[in-house]
């Protein structure tokens, strides 16, 4: 027999409580009771240094420069925040299979969800926003 530690309050399970391994209040104590997880936030700088890290395997795409815009460019992106990025191209080089290429490989590499775009294709009516807000890693 364990002993809950801590308190949830009026009716809750107390440290003075018994809990029998395998019974709910086991289990709860072990969820409210243990320690959160902290994750940190990958900051605007190490996004852009770790980019430019594999500068040569951005190119390698076809991809002739890079952009970072949204929450994480200004640095106030959450833990469950994607990267916005869009590249210029050279066309001769770049096609569908290497932008989604390139997608999968910088969210490997920042083990972040990355949504890549073309520079070409930034909404309209959102174009001038993102264009002044765009951090040019690349």
């Amino acid at each position: 027999m364990e002993r809950c530690r801590g308190s949830t309050g009026p009716g809750g399970p107390r440290s003075d409580t018994p809990v029998v391994r395998g019974h709910w209040n086991a289990r709860a104590c072990r969820i409210m009771f243990q320690e959160p997880k902290i994750e940190r936030v990958m900051s605007r700088d190490d996004i852009i240094q770790r980019i430019r890290a594999r500068a040569e395997a951005v190119k390698a795409f076809g991809a002739t420069a890079l952009y970072i815009y949204g929450s994480r460019a200004r640095g106030d992106g959450r833990t469950d925040s994607d990267l916005d990025v869009f590249v210029d191209f050279d066309p001769s080089r770049f096609s569908y299979v290497e932008l989604v290429g390139l997608e999968d490989m910088l969210s490997r590499e920042l083990e972040l969800k990355v949504q890549l775009g073309t520079h070409d294709a930034l909404h309209p009516l959102m174009k001038s926003r993102i264009e002044r807000e765009a951090i040019r890693v690349l």
